[in-house]
């Protein structure tokens, strides 16, 4: 006798569950919207391409800039900035490096000519058809973004 309430228990839990595996909620998807958008605005296409280059990415926060995307974010690697077009190309990375990752050619030059200058951040930006470190220092009310190409040959600095 006592095994009919079980049952009816069981029975009732099992068509409850059956119900809620097939609502109709739309999929959640895996990456979390900005602040201030929704996932549906992110074009299918840019969502798709992200997912697929940066399949452990977390943290992840996304802003819009015209007809381009940017999202930032975190990985394996550490602390990512990518832009995507609306189309979903994919049109440059930006990973924010240590000081200790600074090739020494590269740290010789920024000491020998900007030794006087604090260094704030380091950064390795790469897109299809450029690719270079940007150091960015700071000295009183100036600040500086050093450029050098992959091979640690200065480019220029650039005024803040």
């Amino acid at each position: 006798m006592k095994a009919i309430p079980f049952l009816l228990l069981v029975s009732l839990l099992w068509v409850g569950c059956q119900q809620d595996s097939t609502s109709s909620q739309p999929p959640v998807r895996a990456v979390e919207p900005a602040p201030n958008s929704s996932s549906d605005e992110i074009p299918d296409a840019v969502l798709t391409a992200f997912q697929n280059q940066f399949p452990s990415a977390r943290k992840i926060e996304w802003k819009p800039a015209g007809n381009e995307w940017l999202v930032n974010f975190r990985d394996d690697e550490g602390k990512k900035k990518v832009t995507y077009h609306a189309s979903g190309t994919w049109i440059a990375t930006e990973d924010k490096l240590e000081k200790s990752d600074i090739p020494q050619n590269i740290m010789t030059h920024y000491q020998t000519q900007y030794g006087d200058y604090t260094l704030t951040g380091v950064r390795l930006f790469r897109s299809k058809n450029n690719s270079f470190y940007k150091i960015y220092v700071d000295q009183d009310q100036e600040q500086l973004q050093l450029r050098y190409t992959l091979e640690g040959i200065f480019i220029k600095a650039k005024r803040l």
